[in-house]
């Protein structure tokens, strides 16, 4: 019996831009077609509208799609974004979840491992034989430790604190203030008020910059969040019971290569046996690769 192929759009959204790849599938495998950028889309942010105005943009000729973004994270943001991406490609079959899913997925197929996702925000998930087990990923406000938005916010902090202390402005505030385009510090106290956590964490670069002159709060903000990451991936293998896990560091922020460094040095600490690599392909790809796969058996918790 002869296997058709069809196209499979995988799409994965998060705190700083939304990534799609187009796939052929054809029953042995998938061949990349095309691929593309478009502004960020977290379901916790984003309004309907919007959402489907990105979705519109992208290919719309396919059999199959799977839209996973942050934030989708109960049944009720399931239905939301099932919703939408159905109200865009009517006639194609829709898989939906967390950018969770999706970067596991690229990152280990159907296989096991351990996945630490270090970009706007953080998380660390592994599987064992079918068995989950997660930590971090708790937002903002109660998490998120490690993450862009983390170092964000102790940048900004710092330079406050620094303020208060001996009445004069930083460099560090101000590499933030020319970064953000503002003139005074209080013009800062504005900003944050208003400011989204996409917006906070784009200030990490200027983190890792302050880092690399030796800022000692920088110093400690970096290396104590490489450490909270290798904390989580080592409490996720010891519940897993996995001895060598494979694990893959995922998100923008490992793209300062002294942060997989210092993550990978605090890891082996904790873990000697445990092989790090860095995973450096979008998560789209395990979305398509999930989309084309169908229904799952062994969904991740959220």
């Amino acid at each position: 019996m002869e296997i058709r192929s069809q196209r499979v759009l995988g799409i994965e959204g998060g705190g700083t831009k939304t990534d799609w790849v187009l796939m052929e599938a054809d029953g042995t495998g998938q061949r990349h077609v095309d691929h593309g950028s478009l502004p960020a889309a977290n379901l916790r942010i984003i309004n309907d509208a919007a959402l489907e105005r990105i979705f519109r943009t992208m290919p719309s000729d396919v059999a199959s799609v799977g839209a996973f973004l942050a934030g989708c994270i109960s049944q009720d943001d399931h239905e939301r974004l099932r919703s939408i991406a159905q109200k865009v490609w009517r006639d194609a079959h829709i898989e939906v979840g967390s950018d969770r899913d999706s970067g596991f997925a690229t990152a280990f197929g159907d296989g096991d491992g351990i996945l630490v996702i270090a970009g706007t925000g953080s998380a660390v998930t592994g599987r064992k034989a079918g068995r989950i087990e997660r930590a971090g990923g708790w937002g903002q406000l109660l998490g998120d430790q490690g993450s862009g938005y983390s170092l964000g916010m102790q940048a900004l902090r710092s330079v406050l604190t620094h303020y208060d202390l001996t009445g004069r402005v930083s460099r560090l505030a101000m590499d933030i203030l020319r970064t953000l385009g503002l003139n005074r510090l209080r013009d800062l106290i504005r900003w944050v008020a208003e400011a989204d956590k996409m917006s906070v964490a784009r200030l990490a670069p200027v983190a890792f910059a302050a880092f690399q002159r030796g800022n000692p709060e920088m110093l400690s903000a970096v290396q104590g969040g490489a450490r909270i990451l290798a904390e989580f991936t080592a409490a996720v293998a010891r519940r897993l019971d996995i001895g060598k896990p494979s694990v893959k560091a995922f998100g923008g922020l490992f793209a300062f290569g002294q942060y997989l460094n210092l993550f990978k040095g605090a890891l082996v600490e904790l873990v000697p046996d445990a092989e790090v690599a860095l995973c450096d392909r979008s998560g789209a790809y395990g979305a398509a690769w999930l989309a084309a796969r169908g229904p799952r058996p062994t969904p991740l918790p959220k």
